[in-house]
């Protein structure tokens, strides 16, 4: 125990002995390995109550040991973490069930908005169980069972949390039991390449460690990192090859450079020096370049990424991958917010994570010094981030205050670009929804939808906006021009008017001047640009009686094919029918007036005339546009 609590460091020091100990001999005579256990939660900084729900939790969770002899022992605080973890191993959990899947991430959620140490715990718990599957149960569908749910439900967690240490030892935990064959597979595989390739990757290793010795930057330390079992067999799944000599990123390079603070700010300069020395030696791919310091992941992962040619002998013959980072990016990295628990002498009892690692330590400690001891640490990671989940279960972390438009964009860019309603947990929201922790979300798209100006200051994630912006700009005046004569051709034609000739001749006299033909295209690139509807322009250019008769004409046909219809049916909200849905008594509207759609407080749809007064009390965010069923208002 002493050696385990040295492994720990001076914030132990302030740790009852007492319990530990109590802790540990109860452990060990129920036949726990206390040593590997102590060896799984060692790098993740346990503050005392986690130490000692890890070291119970077996006997809690098979009933070996009562809530009231945990209180008496140990305090309410460790029975009620023993007691979540308990409640999250018990939940129903099917295979080939996607909602059921689904189910468990939500409550996962949950037990993590509640405590954060529930989740630590339950990650340590599931390591401990992997590997010591016998002394629980040996029935080997039993253990696939387990180990497919955590590769499912809790790696995606450790990931999350940026754990990468823990995350890739479950991950190849589970995929041992849970697909045996694959995974012996993959490791001979891996085993022949690895044999193959020592000796190359520890020459790289020896030669970018003189490289950056004669050029004055000194490095911590230059590993050669090799990709988990299951990240290979991922890789080889998703590429459809069977063999590893196809994937060059199995083996990458790490330089660890030290930490540089200045004025107590972190400086990375030496970073971009380091990275600007390889690139000036040997060629990289730009297209596989990534800056993961400027632009972190969601996880708060942070590091350089680059790939090199000519930076492997002859003998491997391939690019290599080379990850910069700093000590402290390679701890966090590793431990993810694991390695931001301190501890405080109070009487908190939930762990924390913040965003902004240097304003969580600077909260968390004050104005206490560097070395004073601090005991237990109340933190909510859902402060900063949430996590949301899409129809399919899979997870996405975005920062709080996000909402559909963002989620849009973290799904795939074509998805945001082309959105137009947003449902959560099967309703319909606005696009300005604010999104909660463990909501599953939703994304409905049309083709021909495009995102708008609006969403700038709708979105809160960087990425969305950046993505909203680069669509914007990339309209240039030709594809603009096109979709502008596709609106108004489709309007002509609804109208019984011939489209437009490729000189644009309609608008040959526009407002009494004769207009050129380029000055023509510029109409039609207002009206693929939105600065101008089609109907605006059309009306000054199509005598009115001529229009009111088409529009009659239109009219009557369109009541004669939906006779048959209620007028709620008609309506179309964000291009989805048969959406639940009232029309507004304020102004009644009906087939021919343009309608827009509101989402009231409630979440139910009403529709309005677009010129109805009561939306001018209304909230304009909250609107989604409408039409008529196969109708084009004029």
């Amino acid at each position: 125990m002493e050696k385990f609590l040295r492994k720990l460091g001076d914030y132990a020091a302030s740790f009852n002995k007492k319990r530990i100990a109590l802790a540990f001999d109860i452990a060990s005579n129920a036949g726990v390995d206390v040593g590997a256990l102590l060896n799984i939660v060692a790098p993740l900084n346990p503050n005392e109550d986690v130490l000692l729900a890890v070291l119970i939790q077996k006997l809690y969770s098979y009933n070996e040991i009562s809530d009231a002899e945990v209180i008496e022992k140990f305090g309410h605080a460790v029975l009620n973490i023993v007691s979540d973890v308990k409640k999250l191993e018990g939940l129903n959990y099917a295979v080939n069930n996607r909602n059921s899947q689904v189910e468990v991430l939500r409550k996962l959620f949950m037990a993590m908005a509640k405590d954060m140490r529930i989740i630590f715990v339950g990650l340590v718990y599931r390591f401990y169980k992997l590997s010591n599957y016998k002394k629980f149960d040996g029935d080997k569908k039993n253990i696939a069972v387990f180990a497919k749910e955590t590769l499912n439900l809790y790696v995606p967690v450790a990931d999350r949390l940026g754990i990468h240490l823990m995350k890739k030892q479950l991950e190849d935990l589970s995929f041992r039991y849970a697909y045996p064959r694959e995974y012996e597979d993959v490791v001979g595989a891996l085993k022949k390449v690895q044999e193959k390739r020592q000796v190359s990757i520890s020459l790289i290793q020896k030669e970018l460690s003189s490289f950056f010795e004669e050029r004055g930057l000194k490095c911590t330390d230059v590993q050669g990192r090799i990709k988990g079992y299951y990240s290979v067999y991922k890789k080889m799944h998703a590429k459809g090859s069977v063999s590893l000599d196809d994937l060059y990123d199995i083996f990458a390079i790490r330089i660890v450079l030290p930490d540089k603070i200045v004025g107590g700010k972190e400086q990375l300069d030496h970073l971009y020096a380091a990275l600007g020395l390889l690139h000036s030696k040997w060629t990289p791919l730009s297209t596989r370049f990534k800056d993961y310091v400027a632009s972190p992941k969601p996880n708060g992962y942070r590091s350089l990424h680059t790939v090199l040619i000519g930076l492997a002998p002859k003998s491997m013959d391939q690019p290599v991958e080379v990850q910069i980072r700093t000590l402290k990016m390679h701890d966090d990295a590793e431990y993810g917010i694991a390695s931001h628990w301190n501890y405080k002498e109070t009487g908190a009892s939930n762990a924390i994570l913040s965003s902004s690692q240097s304003q969580l330590i600077k909260s968390l400690q004050g104005s206490r010094s560097k070395n004073e001891i601090l005991s237990e640490v109340e933190l909510d990671i859902f402060k900063d981030r949430i996590f949301v989940l899409t129809p399919s279960g899979e997870v996405k972390s975005l920062p709080a205050g996000a909402c559909p438009i963002d989620f849009a964009y973290t799904v795939h860019t074509d998805v945001g670009n082309h959105c137009i309603m947003a449902k959560v947990d099967g309703r319909v929201v606005p696009l300005d929804y604010e999104l909660r922790n463990g909501e599953i979300v939703e994304i409905v798209t049309r083709k021909d939808a495009e995102p708008k100006l609006q969403w700038l200051a709708i979105a809160k994630t960087n990425g969305a906006r950046n993505k909203i912006k680069a669509w914007c700009s990339a309209k240039d005046r030709e594809s603009n021009i096109r979709k502008g004569k596709k609106l108004l051709n489709e309007k002509l034609i609804s109208l019984g008017y011939e489209p437009l000739d490729q000189h644009y001749t309609l608008f040959k006299n526009y407002l009494g001047k004769k207009l050129t033909v380029s000055e023509r295209e510029g109409i039609i690139e207002e009206v693929g640009k939105a600065s101008k509807m089609p109907t605006e322009v059309l009306k000054k250019v199509i005598p009115a009686d001529e229009l009111a008769a088409a529009t009659v004409v239109k009219k009557a046909k369109k009541e004669r094919d939906f006779s048959g219809l209620s007028i709620e049916r008609r309506v179309l909200v964000g291009g989805e029918s048969d959406l639940p849905l009232k029309i507004a008594n304020c102004c009644k509207p009906s087939d021919g007036d343009k309608i827009i759609a509101y989402v009231t407080r409630g979440n139910s749809l009403t529709v309005h005339k677009s010129s109805c007064l009561i939306l001018n009390s209304l909230d304009n965010k909250r609107t989604i546009d409408a039409t008529w069923r196969e109708f084009l208002q004029l």
